[in-house]
């Protein structure tokens, strides 16, 4: 008997225990930030920009960035919504850490901006995902939600690109979705989109036209916009590309 409590108490702080450096909170909410999946050659030099899917929930945020010094090299942060000073850069260790918050939420026309930009060269041949996570050393990964709660922090990819000489429309992320979901797409070049959105018996509940960049762009949707719930298709059209997908709004 003795000795079966040992092992249960072995059994409960071993499943407590960082997964890769990461503390998860069990049931806790994710903030999760957005980079495009892509193939790393060696020798060549690469733009790595980092979004967010649901910045509008949180005031705060932190966590360490690892990229794999071993794979890749940082060569630069650029700043976008986050500057310089939310940061600490340790080049040599392939380790960013960042802290940010806010004292207010941000507005409308801020929640899809790049937070910041990673410049890196190549060391290997190698996919993104496994030479970049984050980690919860020497900086904590959490977010702090509007309501104080604490939250996960994670790192999704893009689907990668196939091909840089035509466009493509991705499925949205995350699919099902309850309160708001990501359209990712590509573009050769820049120009006019036009995205519409249809339920399934082909009624129109939302139209966008927007000039975006060229390589990988996304749009943000949210419940309210989409006015209802169930199976809705997506279509997006760009210079005489046209595609169209399906995606599914839950209670």
């Amino acid at each position: 008997m003795k000795y079966s409590k040992i092992i249960l108490l072995f059994l409960a702080i071993f499943s407590l225990s960082p997964v890769f450096g990461q503390n998860l909170r069990v049931g806790a909410k994710d903030f999760e930030m957005l980079t495009a999946e892509m193939d790393l050659k060696v020798g060549q030099s690469y733009d790595i920009p980092v979004t967010a899917r649901n910045l509008g929930g949180v005031q705060g945020f932190q966590f360490t960035l690892f990229i794999d010094p071993k794979v890749a090299e940082i060569t630069e942060l650029e700043s976008g919504l986050l500057r310089k000073d939310n940061f600490g850069f340790f080049a040599k260790d392939g380790n960013i850490t960042c802290s940010w918050n806010v004292s207010t939420p941000l507005t409308e026309d801020k929640l899809d901006d790049v937070l910041f930009t990673i410049k890196v060269q190549a060391k290997s041949n190698v996919v993104l995902s496994r030479a970049m996570n984050i980690l919860s050393r020497p900086t904590e990964a959490e977010a702090y939600a509007l309501n104080d709660e604490m939250m996960n922090v994670k790192l999704a990819y893009t689907p990668a690109i196939a091909s840089s000489k035509k466009a493509e429309l991705f499925q949205n992320m995350p699919n099902p979705f309850k309160d708001e979901t990501l359209i990712p797409f590509y573009l050769p070049k820049a120009g006019k989109v036009n995205l519409s959105i249809r339920t399934a018996d082909g009624r129109q509940v939302l139209q966008q036209n927007a000039d975006f960049n060229k390589g990988m762009n996304q749009i943000r949707l949210t419940r309210e916009q989409l006015q209802g719930k169930g199976l809705l298709y997506y279509s997006l059209e760009a210079d005489g590309f046209s595609a169209s997908k399906s995606m599914l709004l839950v209670e």
